[in-house]
């Protein structure tokens, strides 16, 4: 069916601009992001492996590493 091979060329096509995305993140969002979305780390994990003193900082890094991605990704 056309439309089912059109979906899947635009998923891969979105994948794409994700991953290229994500390579231009910066070291430390690499690293939240990667923590949080594919090893699928509690923040508090994460809190602890990577040094952050304050959950609460945390959060907002990586609110702002997603919006920073999604702007990357376009």
């Amino acid at each position: 069916m056309i439309y089912d091979d059109y979906s899947e060329e635009e998923t891969n096509l979105q994948i794409e601009m994700l991953q290229n995305g994500f390579k231009k993140l910066g070291e430390q969002c690499r690293k939240v992001l990667h923590l949080f979305y594919y090893e699928e780390k509690k923040l508090d994990e994460i809190q602890s492996l990577l040094g952050y003193t304050n959950k609460d900082v945390l959060k907002s890094q990586k609110s702002r590493c997603l919006k920073q991605l999604k702007e990357l990704s376009k």
